[in-house]
């Protein structure tokens, strides 16, 4: 059970170990819920844990609290599919792609949204939604679209919480393609949310 197999205190729908380890989420894959469990509120929760130069592939749709995925040690997380960070329909935010350590990658060639947190109707109780975060030698790169704060909720804007397409850490590198768009404050559709 691979389950009983995790280390301690870490809560992950997907572990891969090693730079021979591949782990995929197929096109007609797609996981959405809330992250609970052992490692909450660490980068111990999530959808994607990566260690020591593995491989992770979302060709799907991913929609969740929590971390999507925790990019450590030399390993390499590629989107060509949706993420989401955070719940449109509960308004409890996430924390995006964590990328740490030399040599570590998160690769964006798809959709990277961000939704603000708005499940509280207190403004300072929502906290930060993050579409990712590099430190410690970590690289992204967005090649394709990130939709940051696409929607305000059915709370009003007055209590979304804020929301950053990307955090750059202590040595963590970002870069926005030539090619590639980061929508601020638009639906998923190019729309305007606040108008």
């Amino acid at each position: 059970d691979p389950i009983l197999a995790l280390p301690a205190g870490i809560t992950t729908v997907f572990m891969a170990n090693g730079d021979k380890a591949t782990i995929r989420l197929e096109a007609t894959g797609s996981i959405i819920g809330d992250i609970r469990g052992a490692g909450v509120g660490t980068t111990n929760a999530g959808i994607f844990r990566l260690t020591n130069g593995a491989t992770g592939i979302n060709d799907g749709k991913t929609e969740t609290t929590m971390y999507t995925a925790t990019v450590l040690s030399g390993s390499h997380f590629i989107n060509n599919g949706s993420l989401t960070s955070g719940r449109t329909s509960t308004g409890v935010g996430g924390l995006g792609v964590h990328t740490s350590g030399q040599n570590s990658l998160f690769t964006n060639n798809g959709i990277l949204n961000v939704s603000p947190a708005y499940w509280s109707a207190l403004a300072a109780s929502n906290g930060t939604t993050i579409g990712l975060t590099t430190e410690l030698g970590a690289n992204a790169i967005n090649n394709a679209t990130m939709n940051i704060g696409f929607n305000e909720g059915n709370r009003g804007r007055e209590v979304v919480s804020s929301v950053l397409g990307a955090r750059i850490g202590t040595n963590g590198n970002f870069t926005n393609s030539a090619s590639a768009v980061m929508n601020v404050g638009k639906t998923v559709d190019g729309d305007d949310v606040y108008v």
